[in-house]
């Protein structure tokens, strides 16, 4: 992800906005998946991180972004595998 952001890509985070309050990646952009298709114009422009909480919705609002011309990838694990690599030092912060 790292490289990515260092390259301009937008970090998206398609859970529930309950979830998205009790903690978030720093400069993601909360999108719930259930409401992606409606809200396309508050995407952000250019290369996408998408992330939900393990996987399951980040790889379905991959591949809805995917299907409306956007290049978005699913960040591995979600948020869940993101905090304890934070937590642990294996990465960094966004």
């Amino acid at each position: 992800m790292e490289d990515a952001l260092a390259d301009g890509a937008s970090v998206v985070d398609v859970r529930s906005p309950g979830e998205f309050a009790a903690g978030a990646i720093p400069g993601a952009v909360n999108i719930p998946v259930d409401e992606l298709r409606d809200r396309l114009a508050d995407v952000p422009e250019g290369e996408l991180v998408v992330h939900c909480a393990v996987g399951l919705r980040g790889h379905i609002a991959a591949r809805i972004l995917a299907a409306h011309g956007r290049r978005a990838r699913n960040l591995d694990g979600g948020y869940r595998t993101w905090t304890a690599g934070t937590a642990s030092g294996a990465a960094q912060t966004a």
